[in-house]
């Protein structure tokens, strides 16, 4: 199992560290974790000293769910580790409350879908309160004795008991998966200064490299290996711990100073909506929640692949933050409920001079799952529907029969509007509006598809144009220009830019390739060798090499090579 060279992830330093800056804190070293489940008939102490003197630590993991305690330092308090895992075994149970049972129960789809979904989304709402009120109460109860934190966190699935908005704000340290674009959901919805951990598991042993570079480029303060059978073998690192531990050593110091930095946001936000995916669930007859996890890492890869990092805001929580620093632009992937009070605060940002944009069925029902006869921003975009109009996303894939000439799908027939473009299909798509000072922008295309495109050599043209849209809602009606602009020569548009400020208060730079989901393609990428990328700044810097310690000089435009990180 071998590593590629430290090309594979441009790792930049711009500018002098700030050291009287107000949040500057003690660098801390990147941290590999393991973990042991707490019910074993006897703690091997021998092994967990033996990987704590190696560097890694050790974490104790609950059986019931994917959460775990973690107890700090090289010797915990045998006083300390006895109360902990006396705690953790008479904690939290799936006993009283089995959403999987639960959701095979309930999750028999109506063969024609009602008006007025109530019933149903309350009953996902009491499952998801009453699971996630359950494992709050768990949490509190653990915190006098460890930090608390997941191990495991994924997108929810309706009705699964697992309500994020209550549940993270309670955890110490996290680690969330990728996919569905789960661990931006999270970054949303954690406290400030909370500790992220990437999750890097023996299934993913041939591409370490990847996901490390991942973690590392996002500030992750380290990784989460899995159980220490899959690092200790008898006394010695398996082949698995022994590619970990040279691809962080590739990192050079970079991995220690990225350790804990804060990725600096774009002024863009996703909005996200739990109650929207319970009703995408009925729509779609699905009961995974696919249709909403293919939205929001859609978009999310959409803002990343155009250079910026977009953030994540629920919207039970939109109206107190849009007063206090208002986004440049205010996306709304496929919010299908929405409260008429909700659909005011939207309207009054886009008066006063905000930007949104909608790709399809915004508002269409209220806030008691009752389907309006007229969706609730229409109004503010300046669409009419037609009677015999209808939706054509299922599953999160837009219809063949219904897309443009670039292969990008539309969302809905029926829709028009007085700026738009018009379709062979007799609906219009990128419908411009302007209201007071703002302007608001209704794609009715299916943007949910682009997590296929973006890294799919068949559907580039499509790719491409939804990228030059949102471009160009960006540029013009949002006012907003990329901090820094990376061009590679001869690599796929999924460069991913992060700035990051570091816990010392000095100003970081990643650029990766963020193709993760498409190990096929990287390996393509691979063969084919280092490729020259371009950094252009609007004003002059003072770039250094984290991984070599090179100083760069100063300038506006710096040349870099980057490779695809790929285990061989």
């Amino acid at each position: 199992m071998s590593v590629r060279p430290a090309s594979s992830l441009v790792l930049l330093a711009i500018g002098a560290a700030a050291a009287t800056h107000v949040r500057a804190q003690a660098p801390a070293p990147f941290e590999l974790h393991v973990s042991v489940r707490f019910d074993q008939a006897e703690l091997d102490e021998a092994r967990i000293a033996r990987l704590r003197a190696a560097g890694f630590q050790v974490d104790l993991l609950s059986t019931s769910v994917p959460w775990s305690g973690e107890v700090a330092g090289p010797a915990a308090d045998p006083a300390q580790l006895a109360l902990l895992k006396k705690r953790l075994g008479r904690g939290f149970s799936w006993s009283a409350f089995d959403p999987a049972a639960l959701a095979q129960n309930d999750m028999t789809f109506p063969k024609v879908v009602p008006p007025e979904l109530a019933a149903w989304c309350d009953r996902l709402s009491a499952r998801d309160a009453q699971g996630s009120d359950a494992l709050v109460r768990w949490v509190r109860a653990l915190e006098p004795v460890a930090a608390i934190g997941s191990l495991a966190l994924q997108s929810p699935r309706p009705g699964d008991g697992v309500d994020l908005e209550r549940i993270v704000p309670e955890l110490d340290f996290f680690a969330a998966s990728s996919v569905g674009a789960a661990r931006e959901l999270v970054r949303g919805l954690a406290r400030a200064g909370v500790r992220e951990l990437g999750a890097i598991r023996i299934e993913a042993a041939a591409d370490v490299g990847v996901d490390l570079d991942d973690h590392v480029s996002h500030g992750a303060r380290g990784v989460w290996l899995g159980p220490v059978e899959d690092v200790d073998d008898g006394g010695r690192l398996t082949e698995f711990a022994k590619a970990i531990v040279a691809a962080r050593d590739a990192l050079g110091s970079a991995r220690d100073a990225f350790a804990g930095a804060t990725i600096q946001h774009d002024p863009i936000w996703i909005v996200e909506s739990r109650e929207s995916s319970w009703v995408q669930g009925v729509l779609d007859r699905e009961a995974d929640g696919s249709t909403s996890r293919r939205t929001r890492e859609s978009w999310v890869r959409l803002v990343q692949d155009i250079g910026f990092q977009p953030c994540l805001v629920p919207l039970s929580q939109l109206s107190d933050r849009i007063g206090n620093r208002p986004p440049n632009l205010l996306i709304l992937p496929a919010v299908l409920v929405m409260s008429e009070e909700e659909a005011e605060g939207i309207r009054t940002f886009v008066r006063a001079g905000g930007c949104v944009l909608a790709d399809y069925g915004v508002g269409a029902y209220d806030e008691r799952f009752r389907l309006r006869d007229v969706p609730a921003l229409d109004d503010l975009f300046g669409i009419t529907r037609h009677e015999d109009g209808e939706r054509l996303v299922h599953s999160g894939r837009g219809s063949d029969s219904h897309r443009l000439d670039t292969g990008v799908a539309v969302a809905e027939t029926g829709v028009s509007a007085d700026i738009g473009e018009p379709t062979a299909a007799g609906a219009m798509v990128h419908c411009e509006h302007e209201v007071g000072d703002g302007c608001a922008v209704f794609w009715n295309l299916a943007a949910c598809e682009y997590v296929d495109l973006r890294t799919d050599p068949s559907r580039v043209t499509a790719a491409s144009d939804l990228r030059a849209r949102l471009s160009r809602v960006l540029l013009g009606d949002a006012n907003t220009r990329p901090v820094i602009s990376v061009h590679g020569s001869g690599l796929p548009r999924c460069l991913e830019t992060v700035r990051l400020e570091s816990r010392a208060g000095e100003h970081l730079l990643a650029v990766r390739l963020n193709a993760i989901g498409a190990p096929d393609l990287l390996r393509v990428l691979a063969e084919r060798g280092p490729k020259p990328v371009r950094l252009m700044f609007p004003t002059e810097v003072q770039l250094r090499d984290l991984r070599t310690g090179e100083d760069l000089g100063r300038g506006r435009e710096f040349e870099r090579t980057l490779a695809p990180n790929v285990a061989m």
